[in-house]
């Protein structure tokens, strides 16, 4: 299942994308369509998007600069080393 979800800080909003279980893409976007406060933005269904979330609740606060969660980086075996 592909899913995505917008993460919403002080500071950067994200856009979180997942297929079958692993974090697909973590970018940082402009701007939403839509005027929310800080927060996620659209609930996720996936775990793993939960689990991303959560990730990022605690960097954002301070408590936790380690990110341990399963992801795909398509491309060739240099950008995936960069």
């Amino acid at each position: 299942m592909r899913e995505h979800a917008y993460y919403n800080s002080l500071l950067v909003i994200l856009q979180i994308k997942s297929s079958h279980n692993t974090i697909t893409e973590l970018s940082f976007v402009n701007k939403l369509k839509i005027n929310e406060d800080v927060g996620v933005i659209a609930e996720p269904v996936c775990a793993i998007i939960k689990t991303c979330i959560a990730l990022q609740d605690k960097y954002f606060a301070g408590n936790s600069f380690e990110f341990d969660v399963t992801r795909t980086q398509p491309g060739t075996g240099f950008r995936q080393r960069v």
